[in-house]
């Protein structure tokens, strides 16, 4: 081959080549073209939408104040504000690709008729529902969506055979010192001890009951008992004696004893120091125990005279069923 030859297979293979390079620019410019086309098309599909969706309620909501309809004037002053508000979101003839201009002029031109024709369903669906109905919004314009409104009523969806949730309530009932009776004296394990006047503060369910300064227990179960007692040496003389210790015990006294178990069980004790100077403090305890029925529990101070708070909030005896 000679020369001449050789240089014409260069300049036919380069301009081959160039050739391949242009198409496959062409392509890829008009692929990407495409995709943007689409894109914008079904953006603006979903302006579209959400804005009907706007007209709808707002449309809506106009009639259900002027008391449930309009007249042909202000509705075809509605429909022509419809259709300009359409236009301007879909934008310009120019501005707009060949793909979107078809999607707007789909959506604009024929939507005076579509509300038109879906106005006497409305109507009908106004009878049964209170309220602006919701559209449901396609797919590809959910992100675009205005946010649900949660201040309105929802329906709960609820599943056949299974009951509604209940709230229950634990029983419970608290004694709180009774102010208009005083302290009194009463003998336990052949001391003499002080017990406190009570009155029922809060009472719920029929698990328990007051009886006689006593818990009575109706119902079998775990209990959670707690109490606390004020004592104090001002302005009265809190003991007789020169000792500075104060508490209580709570008592439980059984319905059914078993053998040669004792009959009264000391369920808590406590004990607080008091000031020598001042004493004033209060002692506070609790815990949880298993009564039965026809059980009582009290409260006692171990000693013979004691100078205690009768209010409510200082001096308490309560108790909370929790199974």
């Amino acid at each position: 081959m000679s020369a001449e030859g050789a240089s014409r297979c260069r300049a036919e293979r380069r301009r081959l080549s160039c050739a391949l390079t242009v198409l496959t620019l062409a392509a890829i410019t008009s692929s990407s073209l495409s995709a943007l086309s689409l894109y914008r098309a079904l953006a603006l599909q979903a302006e579209v939408e959400v804005l009907r969706t706007e007209v709808n309620r707002r449309r809506e909501a106009q009639g259900g104040v002027a008391g449930g309809g309009v007249g042909e004037p202000q509705r075809a002053a509605e429909e022509d504000r419809e259709d300009a508000e359409v236009r301007c979101a879909c934008g310009s003839e120019a501005a707009r690709p060949r793909r979107a201009r078809y999607v707007c002029n789909a959506r604009a031109l024929p939507f005076r008729r579509r509300r038109s024709a879906a106005r006497p369903l409305e109507r009908l669906l106004s009878g049964f529902f209170r309220g602006p109905s919701r559209p449901q919004t396609p797919w590809w314009a959910r992100s675009a969506a205005p946010p649900e409104d949660r201040s309105e009523p929802s329906l709960k969806k609820r599943s056949l055979g299974r009951e509604p949730a209940q709230t229950v309530f634990q029983p419970c009932l608290q004694m709180m010192a009774d102010s208009r009776r005083k302290p009194y004296q009463k003998e336990f394990a052949l001391d003499v001890h002080v017990a406190v006047p009570w009155q029922t503060g809060l009472k719920r369910g029929t698990a328990l009951e007051g009886d006689q300064d006593d818990i009575l227990v109706r119902e079998e179960g775990y209990y959670f008992i707690y109490s606390q007692v004020e004592h104090y040496d001002q302005p009265e003389v809190f003991y007789k004696d020169p000792k500075y210790a104060m508490g209580h015990i709570v008592l439980r006294t059984k319905q059914n004893v078993v053998g040669d178990e004792s009959q009264h069980v000391v369920l808590f004790r406590c004990v607080q120091s008091m000031n020598a100077k001042v004493p004033y403090n209060t002692c506070f305890t609790g815990g949880i125990v298993k009564l039965e029925s026809g059980d009582r529990v009290e409260l006692l101070i171990p000693r013979s005279t004691a100078n205690i708070s009768l209010d409510g909030d200082s001096t308490f005896l309560g108790a909370v069923k929790l199974a």
